[in-house]
């Protein structure tokens, strides 16, 4: 079985960087709800579409993070992230392995693959038209999961054809099976259940206005 990538320090400081654009996302929009404004409009809504298109592509269901979860949930992962972040390198291991902070590993490893297997969808679709990605988009993605060789035949084809019509869940069903955890337990985890207290209630009310889909 070929060994997946370790999560470290590196790819701990990815996912914290991850959820301060999110922050900052979600503020922005809030900001702008709060201010009356039915969309972003010039320079402001071209910034925030390429953040939003970089974050979608390093980190594939990100975009989701922001529409599912609350500020506070945003922030407690952060904040997560940089305790961790804050041990000695030598306890790194013995943090990630605990129950309240698999999920960090978890997360990244959901990003990877999923990029991966987007990746190779693209990869097959175009060589289903004759034509072969040429330059950055031809590069496979790093650091690699299963890697170029780790996708025969019978796998490109449930990535043309994934369960239930999405790729996310061929990839819950490839991380459940290597990490020993039922698929709903780690879209929990990795996702989590949305959370609305009471001051960010408005953001689900009829009158409530999503910048972003204005």
């Amino acid at each position: 079985m070929t060994a997946w990538p370790e999560v470290g320090r590196a790819e701990l400081e990815e996912l914290r960087h991850k959820y301060e654009v999110l922050l900052r996302l979600h503020d922005e929009r809030e900001a702008a709800a709060a201010a009356g404004l039915t969309g972003f409009s010039g320079a402001e809504r071209d910034a925030r579409r390429l953040a939003m298109k970089r974050l979608a592509a390093r980190f594939p269901g990100a975009l989701r993070e922001l529409d599912a979860l609350d500020r506070a949930a945003l922030l407690d992962r952060r904040q997560a992230l940089q305790a961790v972040l804050d041990a000695a390198p030598p306890e790194l291991p013995g943090l990630l392995a605990q129950p309240a902070h698999t999920w960090m590993s978890w997360m990244w490893l959901f990003h990877a693959l999923t990029r991966e297997m987007l990746h190779v969808k693209r990869r097959l679709a175009l060589q289903a038209r004759g034509l072969v990605e040429r330059g950055a988009d031809g590069r496979w993605p790093e650091p690699a999961v299963l890697g170029p060789q780790g996708y025969p035949e019978v796998l490109q084809r449930r990535i043309l054809d994934p369960p239930r019509g999405h790729l996310t869940h061929l990839v819950y069903e490839l991380l459940s099976t290597r990490l020993g955890c039922p698929a709903p337990t780690l879209q929990e985890a990795i996702f989590g259940p949305p959370k609305v207290p009471a001051g960010d209630a408005a953001e689900n009310q009829p009158g409530h206005t999503n910048p972003d889909r204005a």
